[in-house]
């Protein structure tokens, strides 16, 4: 087996979009609009400038469909950059994102109530958009959120990682969340390609990372898929992000689960590493106290590595205490994507928790079926110290130990 350091499929009936797109990205002098009068602050551009592709990077795709909606949403995108000039509009995506336990904004919820807001985008999308439409205008928005089809149906959605520190009197910075190509370039690997408007109007297209994405204070604004599996839901709750963890809240600390050998035999990326990724949810079924015991990044995996067997030892969560059930899954993580269900634990009253991990698609989970996994995973199987379990499917498989300190 290979041992990895801590660095950082899909066959789909294709599904035909009812419209043309006639320019599915611009070139950056093209992107210029002059701002004469505007309520934002500006800050500095810090960030680096952007020096590959977009449009190449854009027909990367698991098959027709995905580059499809990668250049779906990179039109959307390229509209938003504009129609947010007018501080109301994204003052709105700013507001419904907090709002969000998931951090993103439901596009369709909001031109529902703001027609002036799908108006304006409906109008950018007139200019590279071509379809049949009711002659008014306004359904562009419509017919390319329902090309938006792919494991599930999905809706667009604005999708902010930073809210929690972004500062809404600053012009946001406008992805379509297209990755930059790191197999080029190791530095950008697991970069996104962005665009940021400067004072004078002109727009510089530059290199985002997680990194950098969580430490400015200028709003981040990605283009992102959602389903409906993720709003409307009545007597439920979601746990996402690594503020429900719970360092105050132990369990077992004598005895704990840790990952070691994995194999993926999927890649969920069309270029650079796949990011493995696990959460683990807790939950007391008596009350329905929820918290996560470990999320996020575990290792990259190198393109040539998918199918092998591999070593490295992760925290998967102590032992839950008596009266507690948990589960786990892992996952491969899109840092700048809308966050999607990886399962569900039910109390007693029968309200279900969701645990949510960010990725482009439903369906890129390794370990289990977001869909249906509710059931306990089995603790007690591991009776002494170094008892080992191995879930495994046609994914891939994770070794499961057991560790008493």
């Amino acid at each position: 087996m290979k041992k990895i350091a801590s660095n950082k499929w899909i066959q789909l009936q294709v599904v035909v979009f009812t419209t043309l797109i006639l320019l599915s990205s611009c070139n950056k002098e093209d992107i210029q609009s002059p701002l004469s009068n505007t309520d934002f602050q500006f800050s500095q551009n810090t960030f680096r400038t952007n020096n590959q592709d977009v449009n190449h990077l854009l027909s990367l795709g698991y098959d027709d469909q995905d580059v499809k909606i990668n250049q779906s949403l990179d039109l959307l995108a390229k509209s938003l950059l504009e129609v947010v000039k007018n501080k109301e509009y994204s003052d709105i995506l700013i507001e419904s994102a907090r709002n969000s336990e998931i951090k993103s904004a439901n596009l369709k919820q909001i031109f529902e109530t703001n027609y002036d807001f799908k108006k304006a985008v409906n109008a950018e999308l007139s200019k590279n958009y071509s379809l049949r439409t009711d002659g008014d205008g306004t359904d562009y928005f419509d017919d390319l959120e329902g090309g938006l089809v792919y494991d599930v149906d999905y809706y667009a959605t604005v999708h902010i990682p930073n809210i929690e520190t972004a500062d809404m009197d600053l012009m946001p910075i406008i992805s379509s969340g297209v990755n930059a190509d790191g197999e080029a370039d190791p530095s950008v690997e697991d970069n996104i390609i962005a665009w940021f408007t400067n004072p004078d109007g002109s727009v510089s297209e530059i290199f985002v990372s997680e990194a950098e994405a969580m430490a400015t204070t200028i709003p981040v604004m990605v283009v992102s898929l959602g389903t409906d599996f993720e709003d409307g839901r009545l007597n439920s709750n979601i746990i996402y992000g690594q503020d429900n963890s719970s360092e105050n809240y132990k369990t077992n600390v004598v005895s704990e689960l840790h990952g070691y050998q994995f194999k993926i035999n999927y890649r969920y990326e069309n270029i650079g590493n796949s990011e493995f990724a696990i959460g683990t949810l807790f939950l007391r079924p008596s009350d329905g106290y929820s918290y996560y015991q470990a999320f996020g990044h575990v290792v990259d995996v190198d393109k040539d590595d998918i199918g092998a067997d591999l070593l490295h030892w992760n925290k998967i969560g102590n032992f839950p205490a008596a009266g507690t059930n948990g589960i786990f899954n892992y996952y491969e993580r899109d840092w700048e994507q809308s966050a999607k269900s990886l399962g569900f634990l039910t109390s007693n009253a029968g309200v279900p928790t969701y645990m949510f991990g960010e990725r482009k698609y439903y369906s890129e989970w390794y370990t289990y079926d977001y869909s249906t996994h509710d059931d306990p995973y089995n603790f007690a199987f591991h009776n002494a110290n170094w008892v080992t379990n191995t879930v495994s499917n046609y994914k891939g498989y994770i070794t499961v130990w057991r560790i008493d300190s």
